[in-house]
């Protein structure tokens, strides 16, 4: 159901809404393409992702290349120190969540490494405090879900999770 054209457009509708949030939130509608590209490449990323535990590269990838160029070109309007926490705030998050998959690769996919990297893009456009915040309300979120399942007796301890929809609702609350 998650791949659902009703289930998609209420996606696409919610990841907008949240996208205008966060350009009012921000005080400039400049960073509303920049939020746009994110919440929708993300969007449709963890739809997959909820369906079949993969993040595609064509969603994830080229969303990021995308709100790169998007937050450079509004960098007139949103100032060089938000552009630059931005970035640095993806750069930061995609190393740890590097680290992690290094670490223990049955934990966390290089799909989840990729598409932090591409919502703190946008978070971090609030600043690196929000953009973790927004990540460790993922872990929050992630971890609430599966406790609800294990409760449930629906998983185990070794059941694969898809992390990727708790990312974009992590960042979707930070900025809403």
């Amino acid at each position: 159901w998650f791949l659902a054209r009703p289930a998609v457009a209420s996606c696409g509708v919610m990841a907008w809404v949240v996208a205008l949030l966060a350009a009012r939130g921000l005080g400039e509608f400049a960073a509303l393409p920049a939020a746009a590209v994110v919440l929708g490449a993300a969007t449709a990323a963890s739809l997959v992702d909820a369906a079949g535990h993969r993040l595609p590269n064509v969603l994830v990838l080229r969303g990021w290349a995308l709100a790169v160029i998007a937050v450079l070109v509004a960098m007139p309007w949103l100032g060089s120190g938000r552009v630059i926490a931005a970035l640095g705030s993806s750069a930061l998050a995609w190393a740890v969540f590097a680290a992690l998959a290094l670490a223990s690769p049955r934990s966390m996919g290089w799909g989840d490494v990729k598409l932090v990297g591409l919502l703190t893009l946008v978070t971090g456009l609030f600043g690196p405090a929000v953009a973790l915040a927004g990540v460790l309300l993922a872990f929050v979120l992630g971890g609430m879900a599966a406790l609800a399942l294990v409760l449930r007796r629906k998983a185990g301890a070794g059941t694969p999770l898809a992390f990727g929809p708790w990312l974009l609702a992590g960042a979707c609350v930070v900025m809403a």
